[in-house]
Parts: C-alpha cells; sequence; structure tokens
C-alpha cells in the first residue's frame, strides 16, 4: 500500500492537470469585434467566431478562455504558447507556413455606405472621386490606397467603427467603407435607424478564420470537419442568422 499510494496520487495529479489543459486560449480584442466578438460587463462573451469555436471545442472536452491581447502581439505570443488561437483573415497578417487557418466560418464584406438623404451608388472606386471617405484608422485597403494616395479619393480616419458612423452622419463624410454585418450591427445598437444605406457591391471581402499555432493540427483537423458539418445541416446558418440584422 505504501508504494501504490504514491502512483495514486501522481496519477490523480496527471488527470487534473490534463483536465486543466483542456482550454482553449483565444485572444480577444479589447472591446470586441461585433457581432463577430461581443464583450460586454458581466456577460459571457459571444459573437458568431466564439459561438461556433465554443460548440465545437465542447465535442472536443475544450472550454474557451477569452484572453485580452494587443493586436501587435497576437501572433508572438501564440508562438511563445501564451495564446492559442485568435480570429483572423489570411489577409490580415499570420504567415500560413507558421500558422494553422481554419476553414472559413463566415465572409466579411466591406460595403460602401451612405447617408439615406444622400446616396452613393457605388460599383467602382471610379464612384468614389473626389469624396471624403471614412475609413478605420490603421486599416489597409488595398483596392483604394491608389486612389487615396493620389488624393482622388479622401481618407478621413476614426478611431472606431461608431466614430465612423458618427462622422457620416454629421455629413463630415460623403460616404465610409465598413464590414457590413458590423455596420448592422451598429445601427441598431446604437439606435441609427433609417439614416444610411448600403451599396449592392462590394468593396472588398475576407474569408474570417481562427489561426492557430502549430501544435494544433489535430483540433485544426477536427474543427474543419465539425465546421463543414454545421455547414451542411444548417447549425452555422442559425448561428449567423442569430446575429445578422436587417440592411438598412
Amino acid at each position: 500500500m505504501k508504494r501504490l499510494f504514491p502512483l495514486f496520487v501522481l496519477i490523480m495529479w496527471m488527470g487534473n492537470a490534463l483536465a486543466a489543459d483542456k482550454t482553449i486560449r483565444l485572444a480577444t480584442p479589447p472591446g470586441g469585434f461585433p457581432p463577430f466578438i461581443i464583450v460586454a460587463p458581466g456577460q459571457p462573451t459571444s459573437g458568431i467566431v466564439v459561438d461556433v469555436l465554443r460548440e465545437i471545442a465542447a465535442l472536443q472536452g475544450y472550454q474557451i478562455r477569452h484572453t485580452d491581447a494587443p493586436k501587435k502581439r497576437v501572433e508572438q505570443m501564440i508562438l511563445d504558447k501564451q495564446l492559442d488561437a485568435s480570429p483572423r483573415a489570411i489577409e490580415w497578417g499570420g504567415d500560413p507556413k507558421v500558422f494553422l487557418f481554419t476553414d472559413p466560418v463566415v465572409r466579411i464584406r466591406d460595403l460602401v455606405f451612405s447617408r439615406r438623404q444622400a446616396p452613393l451608388n457605388y460599383r467602382s472606386p471610379d464612384d468614389l472621386l473626389g469624396k471624403s471617405l471614412g475609413t478605420h484608422l490603421g486599416y489597409i485597403y488595398p483596392l483604394l490606397t491608389p486612389y487615396f494616395d493620389s488624393k482622388k479619393i479622401l481618407r478621413a480616419d476614426a478611431g472606431t467603427e461608431k466614430s465612423m458612423l458618427l462622422m457620416l452622419q454629421a455629413g463630415r463624410t460623403d460616404a465610409l467603407v465598413m464590414n457590413e454585418l458590423v455596420a448592422l450591427w451598429l445601427i441598431k445598437t446604437e439606435n441609427l435607424h433609417d439614416q444610411f444605406t448600403a451599396s449592392e457591391t462590394e468593396l472588398d471581402g475576407y474569408e474570417y478564420r481562427l489561426m492557430f499555432g502549430p501544435q494544433w493540427s489535430e483540433f485544426v483537423a477536427h474543427f474543419n470537419r465539425e465546421l463543414g458539418r454545421m455547414k451542411r445541416d444548417g447549425r452555422l446558418a442559425r448561428v449567423i442568422d442569430k446575429y445578422r440584422l436587417s440592411a438598412p
């Protein structure tokens, strides 16, 4: 019995350690990125990407732990194993030769929004010539960069999406470019109904995924299989519809 007791303790300790390891540390930007990542005081973190990850991770016995992480440090924190994953489009950074990207969870569509009282029918960047366009500080818009550089389109930066909408509402810009679902979410939550109109033509678009560290290959493979099932059986559509708001 004296020999068995330490073995029993070791087995229990290993079991607890393994249980503790069943956690995915997800990088959460300060303030979130609604409706993909919604952070509210006193409420569980939610959103399209969070809900999908939580559902799939639970099937493998994992829990999600949200960790505030400065955007510029996320990649290094994942490599240092201080974080496990981050929502990301491949085009936004992260070397696919180093990091593992899941299959797309949802497509991000950048649309042009304008005031309903002064609508702008966007079909191509030429429709923005001579206009002041609301943009997000620090964001890159590859299609529009030559126009910004030549001053053919005037870039008006704001620090948040909400500030961009308020600038447009006040007439300080002629239009703005913003992710469709983000804009619709803000229009709803900030009670800005019937004030804006969205272009039918997409200015740009990206596939929103999850980026994992290289040690997560088995889980990413499982994630992709289950995500495929969610797309086929309608579960993914139901998650997105929960956060999708009607176009203005």
